[in-house]
């Protein structure tokens, strides 16, 4: 079978989202989140190109975009927990702070 290329196109929208958000740090983000939206973009108008109908399943993108998405999402579910746990520990690190603060003021 030859390969589309609006399906080669995602494919590589899709990779190069799994890219940046591998490189994700705070020093890019702001960056790095318009390349993604970016990609994001340039993915809905290539499937728009394909006149894909919503629940028409092609064998061809389900199976060899389907991983792909997986790898997003679990990169996604990565960096909301890392964000959650520096969130967390932070709000842990002002309270401590505030009960030194109400103690000292207690103290006086």
């Amino acid at each position: 079978m030859n390969s589309n290329p609006h399906i080669e196109k995602i494919k590589t929208n899709l990779n190069s989202i799994i890219d940046k958000l591998e490189k994700l740090n705070e020093n890019n983000f702001e960056n790095s989140i318009s390349e993604i939206k970016s990609y994001i973009s340039d993915t809905k108008n290539e499937k728009a190109a394909l006149s894909i109908k919503p629940g028409k399943k092609i064998p061809e993108i389900n199976d060899s975009l389907k991983v792909l998405t997986k790898k997003i999402v679990k990169r996604l579910d990565n960096i909301i927990e890392i964000k959650e746990s520096d969130s967390q520990a932070l709000s842990s690190e002002l309270k401590n702070l505030h009960n030194q603060k109400k103690l000292a003021l207690y103290k006086r």
